[in-house]
């Protein structure tokens, strides 16, 4: 029995990984074009508000979170660009929504575990893989918050 939770735990870590890191190695390769406006998830709500985030301790996060988006041949997003040039804060609020589309994506890499799991199994990784991707998500919305700011027209 404890074999059998083993090989679903480590299957389960193996599928995470492969979908996830599969996601993220095709996001700079996604047009431009998807990303030049926050559609769907990405949409900005009322709740979304820099005081908000910071009250959720982003700051700290940011700090401790890894960031993976220069490993995965995109621009890593732990260095804002030069703020008074709109085009460099434009790309980067373009990053942020490639991160961001990433991460929601990355959330149903637990979907095949239903398949092949107990369901316990597939809770504690569906209960990890949310909060790990929230924050990833929180992160970069926090970032694209502040860039608004930047922008003559904010988005």
């Amino acid at each position: 029995m404890l074999g059998t939770w083993l090989l679903q735990i480590i299957g389960g870590i193996a599928c995470v990984a492969i979908i996830s890191v599969g996601i993220g190695l095709t996001a700079p390769r996604w047009p431009s074009r998807w990303l030049d406006r926050d559609r769907g998830p990405l949409h900005l709500t009322p709740f979304d508000t820099r005081t908000r985030y910071e009250r959720f301790g982003v700051l700290w996060l940011k700090r401790r979170f890894p960031e993976g988006g220069d490993w995965a041949g995109g621009e890593s997003k732990s260095r804002l660009p030069a703020l008074d040039d709109p085009a460099a804060v434009q790309r980067y609020i373009v990053e942020t929504r490639r991160a961001e589309w990433v991460h929601w994506l990355a959330n149903l890499s637990v979907v095949p575990i239903l398949f092949f799991a107990q369901w316990w199994i597939f809770l504690a990784f569906l209960a990890v893989t949310l909060v790990v991707n929230g924050i990833a998500i929180m992160i970069v919305r926090y970032n694209r918050l502040r860039l608004y700011q930047h922008l003559p027209d904010s988005a």
